[in-house]
């Protein structure tokens, strides 16, 4: 764990930077999220640096766009946020009537 103290003020934005260090060792092993959904699905609004980002900072490996009638590919992104060596992402999608009814 790590903390900081930081000073909140209103209309100004504060900025904070963390190292972060596995704790527990998963040789032979791997996680994954095999349905994710990111701005281009109607259900999320999290855009798909921030999406890439959080399973990155939680050690998840492997990470599968799976956005409603859209095909995403998170590989772009995490090879812009330099994640490549901690993230590996496949394209996937969920294919529903959500949008067009039943």
């Amino acid at each position: 764990l790590e903390s900081k103290e930081v000073d909140l003020v209103a209309g100004k934005t504060s900025r904070l930077e963390f190292t972060l260090r596995q704790v527990m060792p998963t040789p032979g092993w791997a996680s994954g999220d095999f349905h994710v959904h990111s701005v281009h699905s109607v259900d999320s609004d999290m855009a798909l640096d921030d999406r890439v980002a959080s399973f990155a900072v939680e050690g998840v490996d492997i990470v599968t766009s799976t956005d409603h009638n859209f095909v995403s590919d998170f590989a772009p992104t995490v090879e812009a946020l330099d994640l490549r060596d901690w993230l590996h992402s496949v394209v996937g999608l969920e294919l529903t009537t959500l949008e067009m009814g039943t």
